[in-house]
């Protein structure tokens, strides 16, 4: 009866200590902003506004949400169990491929993969007529366009796939639009894949453990776009980099093994140029210590002194790993967060910058609309 009591006693204390830790835990930890584990901006604490009580509450309760005590140990500790026990990945997010690859399968990804998204013939002539009046419009005004796409990683390892995700037709959406814009367009693009193919017997210019390519691959892309637009503006100079400029480390897994709380299990090797750094460019419009989310979620410029042109850049986070060799080689760039926009829009922005080029960054996961 003594030890029965005794361990009804304990079971209380234990159930106590669960429920108030973790609030004491967050009451004396140090507020962050940003969570790199989640890799995104966590919610502010709200200040007392009671004209909108549902508001208050909603925004207290995305707060203690993101707070909460032990919160990313919880959610490390839950989807290594999903992983690692029940071999399932979070919502479906990741794809498990070949020799520990990971593969993002949200947003009709595996669709994409297995080349079951076709464009049909209305939507490859909504894309052509877009892109052909910003063209038009553009060279009018005497400014150079040019849309690049980014080859989404499966393009240019599909041998790194799992079997069960297989190609159903010949042609990508990638290869669809390339080959409208080609025979019915005079729209100037640039599909870097056969750089990059030609690349990796060099170094992998992808990260196996990210939905990106890396500081090799967004190299090959940059020198692509620079060797194109120096046949218009001779005067650009670019970074002179090869293989051998580059480096290689272990680091945790990227976001796609972050989402899988594997992090520690599923390392990445990151390239990187270990004999080259960035000498010129200043950065505007970004918090100081600004890191990789900062510059993604906002518009942001850069100015070298040494460098010739204006350029605008409309992109999505593909382009993030291009930046320290595109400030190098440009006087001015103005890197707009949203891609692509509506032609109103793009001239809205040209008309604040008054650029000399135009490029349209879009990777070929996001290529739905082409109006953005």
């Amino acid at each position: 009866m003594l030890f029965t009591r005794y361990a009804k006693n304990v079971l209380v204390a234990l159930f106590a200590m669960a429920i108030w830790l973790p609030l004491l835990v967050m009451l004396v930890t140090p507020e962050r902003q940003i969570s790199e584990f989640e890799n995104r901006r966590l919610a502010s604490l709200p200040e007392l506004n009671f004209e909108n009580p549902r508001k208050l509450a909603d925004n207290f309760e995305n707060y203690l949400n993101d707070h909460f005590g032990f919160r990313e140990h919880l959610i490390r500790l839950f989807r290594i169990l999903e992983v690692q026990v029940f071999h399932v990945s979070q919502a479906g997010q990741v794809i498990f491929g070949k020799d520990d690859w990971l593969f993002e399968a949200g947003h009709r990804q595996i669709a994409d993969m297995r080349n079951n998204w076709p464009f049909d013939t209305a939507q490859l002539e909504e894309w052509g007529s877009m892109l052909s009046a910003k063209h038009d419009r553009l060279e009018k005004e005497g400014i150079a366009y040019l849309f690049l796409f980014a080859p989404n990683k499966h393009l240019v390892y599909p041998e790194k796939l799992p079997a069960s995700v297989n190609r159903v037709r010949e042609l990508s959406r990638v290869d669809q639009l390339v080959d409208y814009l080609e025979e019915h367009t005079d729209v100037p693009f640039l599909d870097p894949r056969e750089p990059l193919f030609e690349a990796k017997k060099q170094l992998r210019p992808y990260h196996r453990t990210d939905t990106h390519w890396n500081a090799w691959g967004a190299y090959v892309g940059y020198l692509t776009v620079i060797e194109y637009l120096r046949q218009r503006f001779p005067e650009l100079q670019a970074v002179e980099l090869n293989a051998d400029d580059f480096a290689k480390r272990k680091t945790p897994g990227i976001n796609l093994a972050r989402t899988i709380s594997m992090q520690d299990q599923l390392t990445e090797i990151e390239i990187y140029p270990e004999k080259w750094q960035p000498t010129c460019a200043v950065y505007e419009g970004l918090p100081e210590n600004f890191t990789r989310l900062d510059m993604n979620n906002n518009p942001f410029i850069t100015r070298c002194k040494k460098g010739h042109k204006r350029l605008l850049i409309f992109r999505d986070s593909y382009s993030l790993d291009m930046v320290p060799y595109l400030s190098e080689t440009f006087k001015y760039i103005y890197y707009y967060h949203k891609s692509p926009v509506p032609l109103k829009g793009m001239l809205r922005v040209i008309e604040q910058h008054n650029p000399d080029i135009v490029i349209e960054e879009r990777s070929t996961r996001w290529l739905r609309k082409p109006y953005g």
